[in-house]
């Protein structure tokens, strides 16, 4: 996917440091929206599109994971700062996972 930047490049230096980290980061990334359906059951429901997002992305080989966990850093903090708003950080968040999911099999396909 061309030359890595910023945070996909960050990321893949930590993963050359640490190897584990490739496969716990999905997990760690899971884990929130867990907590904030089980703490808030109204809320469920976009935690579970966040959760699914962020699978489709895992299961799609991970593509752009810098920007991904940048995204959800600051949407997790700020989700944190205003609960309220959980719900319109997570289908943010969610329809990026899903959108970066989608962008690996098409950037190949264009290159063909």
């Amino acid at each position: 996917m061309g030359t890595m930047t910023g945070p996909d490049h960050l990321f893949a230096h930590a993963v050359r440091r640490w190897p584990a980290l490739a496969w716990a980061v999905p997990i760690l990334l899971l884990l929130p929206p867990f907590g904030f359906a089980l703490a808030q059951p109204p809320r469920a429901l976009a935690a579970m599109f966040l959760m699914l997002g962020f699978a489709v992305w895992a299961i799609a080989g991970r593509p752009r994971p810098g920007w991904l966990i940048l995204l959800s850093t600051f949407g997790y903090g700020a989700a944190l700062l205003l609960p309220s708003y959980f719900s319109l950080f997570a289908y943010i968040i969610g329809v990026t996972a899903f959108v970066l999911a989608g962008e690996g099999p098409v950037i190949q396909r264009v290159r063909r």
